[in-house]
């Protein structure tokens, strides 16, 4: 559902304001490298685990903690983001390596 709002959001008022668009656009791809992570890696290891009857237990808590460490820091960087828009910075999110969709400003986070 982020990336709906993200992907509105850059369609709608992003096309009037390089500001919006920038942050929409930063949003948008966080969300999307959320979703290949989760579904890549997340979903296909709990499967795995179902299937396999009796998975190790350390394993399974591991990933799973691992994985609500992710969506857990890709909702604090969500809401730093928020923040950084509504006071008016410029700021990019540091957790997404690849940038899947163009559109943000190439400046830096301003701390």
């Amino acid at each position: 559902m982020p990336v709906v709002a993200a992907l509105a959001v850059r369609l709608t008022l992003g096309k009037r304001d390089a500001f919006v668009r920038h942050h929409a656009t930063e949003a948008l791809n966080a969300q999307i490298w959320f979703g290949i992570v989760w579904n890549g890696v997340g979903l296909p290891f709990f499967a795995y685990a179902i299937a396999s009857g009796s998975p190790d237990p350390t394993l399974f808590v591991a990933v799973w903690l691992l994985m609500f460490g992710l969506f857990i820091a890709t909702a604090v960087m969500s809401v730093i983001g928020a923040v950084r828009a509504f006071r008016g910075r410029w700021w990019r999110y540091p957790m997404t390596p690849f940038r899947f969709v163009r559109g943000a400003a190439g400046r830096s986070s301003d701390g």
